[in-house]
C-alpha cells in the first residue's frame, strides 16, 4: 500500500506570494543601502576636486600678490577701473592670470565660469571686489572665489575661499573647512549653506 501525504492546501512546488513579496522587499532594502553610500561618496569625490581647484585658484591669487606689489587681482561688478582696480571684468582677470603663468595654460580660451572646467559638477565664480559693500581693508587686500554647483549637478554644496574680513562677513552661515597648507599659505575653504 502506497503512502499518500495529507492535502494541506499548500503546493510543494514553490513559494507562496507572501513569501515572494517579503524576499523582494528585503532585496530592495538591501540594494538601496549601497546606492545611497555610492551617491554620498561620489559627492565627496566631487567636493574634494572642487577644494583642490579652489586651492589652485587661491594659490594663483597669492602668487599674484607676491609678484604685483602686494595687491590681489580684482575687478568691480560695474566694470569700472580705478587706481586700486586693475581689471574691469572677471574675464580680463582670468586671462591675465593665465598669461602670467599663474594658472595652467589648459584653461586658456575658456570662460572662468564654464561648467566642469575646474571641477566636475561646479562652476567657478570670481566674486568682484565690490561684492557685499565697500571693503574696509581696501580692494587690494581682499578676494573671494566660489565653486557653485550648477542645476542638475551631482555636486550638492557650494564652496568658497575667502581673503579679507569683508568677504567673511558676506558668508555668515558658511562652515569653515580647513584644507591645510598650500605651499607656504594656510587657507580655509568654507562650505556654503544649501
Amino acid at each position: 500500500m502506497r503512502f499518500r501525504p495529507e492535502n494541506t492546501g499548500r503546493s510543494n512546488a514553490g513559494y507562496s506570494m507572501i513569501e515572494m513579496l517579503i524576499v523582494t522587499a528585503i532585496i530592495i532594502i538591501l540594494a538601496t543601502i549601497p546606492v545611497a553610500l555610492l551617491r554620498r561618496s561620489r559627492e565627496k569625490v566631487l567636493e574634494a576636486q572642487a577644494v583642490r581647484s579652489l586651492g589652485t585658484m587661491a594659490l594663483a591669487y597669492e602668487n599674484y600678490w607676491a609678484q604685483q606689489g602686494h595687491e590681489y587681482p580684482n575687478y568691480r561688478s560695474d566694470g569700472q577701473r580705478s587706481e586700486d582696480i586693475r581689471y574691469s571684468t572677471a574675464e580680463q582677470l582670468w586671462d591675465d592670470l593665465i598669461a602670467q603663468n599663474l594658472l595652467p595654460k589648459q584653461y586658456s580660451g575658456y570662460a572662468h565660469n564654464r561648467r566642469d572646467l575646474l571641477a566636475r559638477g561646479y562652476v567657478l565664480s570670481i566674486l568682484p571686489v565690490d561684492y557685499g559693500g565697500i571693503p574696509s581693508s581696501g580692494p587690494r587686500n581682499t578676494y573671494a572665489l566660489a565653486m557653485i554647483p550648477y542645476p542638475g549637478s551631482p555636486a550638492k554644496r557650494g564652496l568658497a575661499v575667502v581673503q579679507g574680513q569683508r568677504f567673511s562677513k558676506s558668508f555668515p552661515t558658511a562652515i569653515p573647512r580647513k584644507i591645510g597648507q598650500l605651499g607656504v599659505y594656510s587657507m580655509t575653504i568654507y562650505a556654503l549653506p544649501d
